[in-house]
């Protein structure tokens, strides 16, 4: 394959840019787009222990806050979602979805997928 070449080969392009071959998925333009939150470098446990991570995906807003733990109970990661447009402290109390997770990265990464899992399931 020559430089700057495109190849069809199925239902993939195989381009070739200076030398670097790389496949493209033609489908992917007839399909739904899926954009999934990502707070990869966003957020730490060194981030939580100082204040909460807010934002929103698909009208759904969201909150990550550090969660003291009780007397001899560890601290946690509280998720929260609740439906926009509304900031939190304005939003009545039973439109809001809580859950706690472990205060570790693991636990960051747990209430991503929960925040994930929740914003998606609604489509």
């Amino acid at each position: 394959m020559r430089r700057n070449q495109k190849v069809h080969a199925g239902p993939f392009l195989v381009l070739s840019i200076a030398g670097d071959f790389r496949f493209c998925n033609t489908r992917r333009k007839h399909r739904k787009e899926v954009h999934m939150i990502d707070l990869t470098g966003m957020i730490s446990i060194p981030y939580l222990k100082k204040t909460t991570f807010t934002g929103s995906e698909k009208g759904t807003n969201f909150m990550i806050r550090k969660v003291s733990g009780e007397e001899g109970e560890p601290d946690k990661i509280q998720a929260i979602t609740w439906p926009g447009p509304f900031i939190f402290s304005v939003t009545e109390e039973e439109k809001k979805t809580y859950h706690d997770f472990e205060f570790s990265e693991d636990g960051i990464h747990a209430a991503v997928a929960w925040l994930n899992e929740v914003t998606h399931s609604k489509e």
